[in-house]
């Protein structure tokens, strides 16, 4: 959660007039970037819920 405030809030001082030049790429980049962390999250929940599923049978 402090990561995704940090981001919005890092915006504004990252050059707003780059920003208002290329608005829709920012904003896919930004997409493509959470889309893909939490897919990995998800992997990760996933590898450590099937570990722990291993552990309790060995």
């Amino acid at each position: 959660m402090m990561l995704l405030v940090s981001a919005f809030l890092s915006i504004p001082f990252s050059g707003i007039t780059h920003i208002a030049i290329n608005t829709i790429n920012p904003i896919k980049v930004v997409l493509a970037i959470f889309k893909a962390f939490f897919s990995l999250s998800f992997k990760f929940l996933k590898l450590s819920s099937s570990l722990d599923i291993l552990e309790l049978f060995s």
